[in-house]
């Protein structure tokens, strides 16, 4: 059976590339907090700028779509009320 130690031991080898120091004086949470905080305010404000740029890109898309439709009601209205089954033609 394989111990408990040879196991850490195993995992200091393969993740840490100080050989278990960072993980036996307990420093490595620290660097990872740094690391999330230095990359993902970041992304997240940049993620948070596409989402109203987009928005307000959406927002003149469906006015326009709105308009499109408008006009097409008014050219041929029977056509367009058959299109959304208001009426059988």
């Amino acid at each position: 059976m394989i111990s408990k130690i040879a196991v850490q031991q195993a995992f200091f080898l393969i993740f840490d590339p100080t050989g278990g120091t960072y993980f036996a004086h307990n420093l490595a949470g620290h660097d990872l907090s740094l690391a999330m905080l230095v990359t993902c305010t970041p992304a997240l404000a940049i993620a948070g700028s596409v989402g109203i740029i987009g928005a307000r890109w959406m927002k003149v898309d469906l006015a326009a779509a709105a308009e499109a439709d408008r006009l097409a009601h008014q050219a041929d209205p029977i056509s367009t009320l058959a299109y959304w089954g208001k009426i059988a033609i």
